[in-house]
């Protein structure tokens, strides 16, 4: 099953909030001031979906209520595909009975379903959210492996922090090998595999995350077995606290933490095989300091989203060598400035062929551009065309005919701010 080849990301204005410096990582934008979210217009597997969020150390999007359902549905209400939900179910012993585990391993009271839905008659385990209109965001279960759709990444913003411990912050993320868990928790600023250091924190990760049948009933911590079998953290910390239940480096020099009474008692440590994929969980400073910095991308695959406080120049592809998408096709940016401003855009280096052009929307469903570029009407890098509101869609449609014999330096770079003045 495959919903659609294409999906043109819809981004409601009222679903982005003024975002500080330091809110969220590279690529990801602020969703109702609790999420950080990444849109992947790729269309995979469920299990291809929860891999890639779970290496940018996130995971699947999981709506905590009717304010992140309908603000992720107006992501996708004009799409021809829907995105996966971070959440896989399954059916008790009545027909009506279900029970459903989370991708970031805590427990949801929430859901959206659809009537009479989840339907295991019909459908399998992982879910997802129509993109239909007169579904209204509802949720559906489907096959997990037959069916390809969007996906929605989530990380929490970096002055969030839903499971602390002064001075530290904890996070989980998805199936990974120890060295891909090292730099999907270094992705968020200071992140690193959890060291653990007294019995307190050690109660945080067996009493913080769910575990539930069908599941590895096992999260990878920080703590590694050397050649000479003594242990360490691999975040340098000092060895001061140990709860190991089962030490063998012929099963594996990395430990992980038991979440249930098995091989060893719940919250014991046990040796584990480091190229083995196990879930993680991540730790870092409450107080954290980094920066993201935005990224222009060579190629347009995905649109790509800034705002004004963590970014101001936006630039064709392959800045500053002359762009070409080759294929042919339209790159999105979505620039957004504080609540109640307006946007105001520039282009101080604009040299279009004289095909392409650049619009200026100021919403995702507007049909007409406030404004249309091209290389015989731009009128100089003094010229500032301001938004209606603090969001401009910039769509630049690369028409170039002669992509690959061109010598002229087609490329163009604009400045993107907010006006002083507040909307009324």
């Amino acid at each position: 099953m495959r919903f659609s080849p294409l999906l043109i990301l819809i981004f409601s204005l009222a679903t982005l909030d003024s975002i500080d410096a330091t809110s969220c990582m590279d690529g990801f934008v602020l969703l109702n001031g609790a999420k950080c979210v990444k849109v992947v217009t790729d269309q995979v597997t469920r299990d291809v979906a929860r891999r890639e969020c779970n290496l940018l150390g996130g995971h699947l999007i999981t709506p905590d209520n009717q304010i992140d359902n309908n603000a992720i549905y107006k992501m996708v209400i004009s799409n021809q595909a829907p995105i996966w939900i971070g959440a896989k179910c399954q059916n008790g012993q009545q027909y009506y009975e279900y029970s459903c585990v989370w991708d970031d391993y805590t427990s949801h009271n929430y859901n959206y379903f659809y009537t009479n839905y989840p339907n295991f008659t019909v459908g399998g385990q992982c879910l997802y959210m129509s993109h239909q209109i007169s579904n209204q965001g509802n949720w559906y279960n489907t096959d997990c492996d037959k069916t390809t759709a969007s996906y929605i990444c989530e990380t929490e913003p970096i002055g969030n922090c839903k499971i602390a411990n002064n001075p530290y912050c904890y996070w989980a993320i998805g199936e990974l090998t120890k060295d891909e868990a090292v730099n999907a928790c270094g992705k968020y600023c200071s992140g690193q595999i959890i060291s653990i250091h007294n019995d307190y924190e050690n109660q945080i990760v067996y009493n913080n995350y769910f575990y539930s049948s069908g599941l590895v009933p096992y999260f990878r911590i920080g703590a590694q077995l050397s050649s000479h079998n003594l242990n360490y953290w691999i975040d340098n910390s000092t060895w001061d606290y140990s709860n190991i239940g089962f030490q063998s480096l012929s099963v594996g020099s990395c430990y992980s933490i038991s979440l249930q009474n098995q091989e060893v008692a719940r919250g014991k440590w046990l040796s584990a095989d480091c190229s083995y994929q196990l879930p993680t969980i991540c730790k870092r400073p409450l107080i954290d300091t980094c920066s993201p910095t935005p990224d222009t991308p060579t190629q347009c695959t995905t649109p790509t989203y800034l705002s004004t406080t963590n970014a101001s120049v936006v630039e064709s592809p392959n800045y500053p060598y002359p762009y070409c998408t080759n294929p042919i096709q339209p790159c999105f940016y979505v620039l957004t400035g504080p609540q109640g401003t307006s946007m105001n855009i520039r282009f101080p280096v604009f040299n279009l062929d004289t095909n392409s052009t650049i619009q200026l929307f100021s919403s995702f469903d507007e049909s007409a551009p406030f404004k249309t570029l091209s290389q015989s009407n731009y009128n100089g890098a003094a010229t500032w065309y301001i938004s209606p509101s603090n969001f401009i869609k910039l769509v630049f449609n690369d028409l170039t005919t002669d992509c690959n014999s061109t010598t002229a330096i087609y490329r163009w770079q604009a400045q993107f701010q907010p006006s002083t003045t507040i909307l009324n």
